[in-house]
């Protein structure tokens, strides 16, 4: 309780929140944001919006780990499946 009362902004307290949920905060935010971004290219293939959606997720995620508030695992997951979905576009196309 003492890191939540010590906590004097916003970031301080996104932090406290993170490691009180033991990392996974932040991790299940981009999981979210993931979703957002496929469901928000309705007019465009599925492969090719998971394709955008995996890939902007990555580099946000590869800041995060960077800034030391997400665990390197969401990263490499984001990056599996950039890989995994350029693979099919490319091969699809």
């Amino acid at each position: 309780m003492t890191e939540l009362q010590s906590a004097t902004n916003i970031g301080q307290f996104a932090l406290f929140a993170n490691n009180a949920s033991n990392g996974m905060l932040f991790g299940f935010l981009f999981i979210g944001l993931f979703f957002i971004i496929i469901f928000s290219y309705r007019g465009v293939e599925i492969s090719k919006s998971i394709l955008t959606a995996s890939f902007i997720c990555f580099i946000l995620s590869a800041i995060a780990v960077y800034g030391g508030y997400l665990n390197m695992i969401f990263t490499l997951g984001f990056l599996i499946l950039t890989a995994l979905s350029g693979l099919f576009v490319w091969t699809a196309e």
